[in-house]
């Protein structure tokens, strides 16, 4: 995707984001100094500003930032007064500068094995398109390792990301049991095939530009959704095998898959859930 989506569009803050170079390194350096994440940085932001995780579009969260630095993206922030987000957002910021200078970018939903020994752990990245592919990479990482490229993730010898659909279509196979994918070791209730589930929506949602937070229920989503696991494999086929116009024509016709208007939003620091509708929420 060149253009913008309503949630990657910076809005009054496009010169900002067009000034910040396309370079891979360059973005993730930027995207981190932006947003720290709200589980991984928690005693290193201010928690009075933790309710900036509900931020759906770029525009709002640098509306954030720049209430506290008015300055170019590129100048550090003092890590306390960072937006808060997750790797939802580092995605977003850098999928929008992508798109920004005319380069066609995505997100991609789905699970990292690159965190915690044995655990694939729920995860958002960005694809680029290069000229010949889409490459994958983690703007989360500033620099490679010796034995870890988070700059291209689809290189063969770093397939330590699997996307919501392969996870999916792993274990409707047998290959793969999910028992150890998920949002946390700890948290029992969001780890396996149900989540896993729930989250090749969200990547069909994203790649059709919907980039929408990993909280937000609708349609099948929703508690009393009706979405059966045959709809969740025809979207995982059509994720997997990159068919891109077909994703998009199944999206955009079954109301189960795609938001109308509001959605339900739940709160990972324990709020009550709220509906609010998408049409204020960027």
């Amino acid at each position: 995707m060149e253009r913008h989506s309503a949630y990657s569009n910076p809005g009054p803050y496009a010169s900002l984001v067009a000034a910040v170079d396309p370079e891979i390194a360059t973005i993730a350096r930027t995207v981190t100094n932006l947003v720290g994440h709200y589980r991984a940085e928690t005693e290193g932001l201010d928690q009075g500003n933790a309710g900036e995780i509900h931020l759906r579009g770029v525009a709002e969260i640098l509306e954030a930032d720049q209430s506290r630095h008015p300055l170019p993206l590129s100048e550090p922030r003092p890590p306390l007064s960072r937006v808060h987000g997750c790797c939802r957002d580092h995605a977003l910021l850098a999928v929008s500068i992508l798109r920004s200078h005319g380069v066609p970018a995505r997100t991609r939903v789905g699970f990292a094995g690159y965190f915690i020994p044995g655990w694939w752990a729920d995860h958002v990245v960005a694809e680029l398109w290069d000229g010949e592919r889409w490459l994958r990479f983690d703007p989360e990482f500033v620099d490679p390792s010796p034995d870890f490229s988070p700059h291209d993730l689809t290189a063969p010898d770093q397939r330590l990301f699997r996307t919501a659909a392969e996870a999916w279509l792993g274990w409707r196979s047998g290959e793969l049991d999910l028992t150890d994918h998920g949002v946390a070791p700890d948290l029992p209730e969001l780890i396996g095939p149900p989540l896993v589930r729930d989250y090749v929506v969200f990547e069909a949602a994203h790649l059709c530009g919907d980039e929408l937070l990993l909280w937000d229920l609708w349609g099948g989503l929703l508690p009393d959704g009706e979405l059966d696991d045959a709809v969740v494999d025809e979207l995982a086929h059509l994720l997997v095998e990159g068919r891109d116009e077909d994703l998009e024509r199944l999206y955009r016709s079954d109301d189960r898959l795609h938001p109308t208007g509001t959605v339900l939003r739940l709160d990972p620091l324990g709020g009550e859930p709220v509906e609010e509708s998408l049409a204020s929420a960027v």
